[in-house]
């Protein structure tokens, strides 16, 4: 998955490896709260999760916790990612992850197979032309009446979001291209 930006070709997977050691302290500072409402507003507990996000996101952890009796999947791209992801949640002492080690396009899930579907911060590494594919795979996979929760990067504001936004657009090796 390649997008050209104005860094370069934009590759999912390379943005996440690239962004993983930042991306926890990113979500801490800006988006926690927003992985806390997607708990609360989705009233996990016993449910079929996906979570499509990068390796190191703390909602990987916040929410399979909350979905104690319920099955959780984090999709791992590729081999790289899901070392990254595991040694993550390994750190975190979280044992109710199941990783799954494929693309989205590729995974072999049933249609209807999840109840919830978490993608956080994926559409921003996604690149343009994958965006509506991924889509009409996620509305597959859902059970009908199911959930796409998604939570895109803003602009921050204040000194400390203008920084890291700072720091995302002009050293480009971080994130591959992709910044706030």
């Amino acid at each position: 998955m390649q997008q050209e930006s104005k860094w370069g070709n934009l590759d999912i997977n390379k943005s996440y490896i690239g962004i993983s050691p930042f991306f926890e302290k990113w979500v801490k500072l800006f988006e926690y709260h927003l992985r806390k409402r997607e708990v609360e507003d989705s009233h996990l507990g016993d449910e079929r999760v996906l979570i499509l996000s990068p390796p190191t996101d703390p909602g990987i952890i916040l929410l399979a916790e909350s979905n104690r009796k319920g099955e959780t999947i984090f999709l791992c791209p590729t081999d790289r990612i899901e070392a990254i992801a595991y040694g993550y949640v390994r750190k975190k002492k979280t044992d109710n992850v199941n990783m799954v080690l494929s693309n989205l396009e590729q995974a072999g899930f049933d249609s209807g197979y999840f109840d919830i579907v978490f993608a956080n911060c994926y559409f921003d590494f996604c690149p343009h032309e994958e965006v509506m594919r991924s889509i009409r795979k996620i509305n597959d996979i859902l059970k009908k009446g199911g959930l796409l929760f998604s939570v895109h990067m803003d602009i921050p504001c204040g000194w400390l979001g203008k920084l890291w936004s700072g720091i995302f657009q002009y050293v480009p090796a971080i994130s591959r291209g992709c910044h706030p």
